[in-house]
């Protein structure tokens, strides 16, 4: 302790506990704190107690049964006696709980806001500084020149462009070559045509074979909805010249009719 005489400051040793009055001391230290400490903790906290005497102090309190003790080794740790009666009601417990979840409801909502501004700092770390903007604001400007001009180039280059290269990209398929794809895929489809309509004929011809009913037989065909696709035929038969080609009929019109081609893809 520092004290001033006669305008001189001089230092003033604390006076050191011992006995009784140390035991006091340390046992209403420990029922205030309420929380475990070694010899060595207490020493440096009390300060008017020196080690030795708070080692002692502490064995007398624990042979009275005033403290607690649970050893870790070669260490002691010492506490206060714990009441075994709650001294709460439930009313006060409940009312306590209740701060209790709104604190870390609270405490939740600080980490959340602490990590938001977190990121934002981050983000404003890595931005440019006052003193960087000019460097940056020159980068910026060089690189809109640098794209002007490759605009005008290219501006450039397509006004006196060769317009034979430009035609000869856009032009389009021979008209025989056009005629001869088209020949070419009529005959495929024509192909899958007939074989799908073969199918399907023996799929029909297999079910109604099967079907004692003489009048649902016979309407089979309108009730899953195959209609004749001859009016298309007929058309395709005509733009080819095919007028020679015999057409077989599948069935008739019905409701939720639908072309039979389309039914069986």
């Amino acid at each position: 302790m520092v004290i001033k005489i006669d305008g001189k400051i001089k230092e003033k040793k604390e006076e050191v506990l011992k006995g009784i009055e140390a035991e006091e001391k340390i046992l209403e230290y420990l029922i205030q704190q309420n929380r475990p400490y070694n010899a060595t903790d207490l020493a440096a906290n009390l300060r008017v107690i020196k080690k030795v005497e708070v080692i002692r102090c502490l064995n007398h309190l624990f042979e009275n049964q005033k403290v607690l003790m649970k050893s870790f080794g070669k260490q002691q740790i010492y506490c206060c006696l714990q009441s075994k009666e709650i001294t709460e009601s439930p009313e006060e417990l409940q009312k306590i709980q209740i701060e209790l979840t709104k604190g870390k409801e609270e405490l939740k909502s600080l980490k959340d806001q602490n990590g938001s501004l977190e990121i934002q700092l981050i983000k404003l770390r890595n931005e440019p500084t006052s003193t960087q903007l000019s460097i940056v604001k020159e980068s910026l400007t060089q690189q809109v020149k640098e794209l002007e001009e490759k605009i005008i180039n290219l501006k450039t280059h397509s006004s006196t462009s060769n317009p034979e290269t430009e035609t000869k990209l856009l032009q389009e398929p021979k008209p025989n070559q056009t005629i001869n794809e088209l020949n070419s895929n009529l005959e495929k489809y024509k192909s899958l045509y007939q074989e799908r309509k073969k199918i399907a004929k023996q799929v029909i011809k297999t079910v109604t074979e099967n079907i004692e009913d003489e009048e649902i037989r016979n309407s089979f065909e309108i009730s899953i909805g195959i209609e004749s696709d001859e009016p298309e035929l007929i058309k395709l038969i005509e733009l080819n010249g095919l007028e020679n080609h015999k057409v077989e009929k599948l069935g008739s019109s019905g409701s939720r009719k639908r072309s039979f081609s389309t039914h069986l893809r």
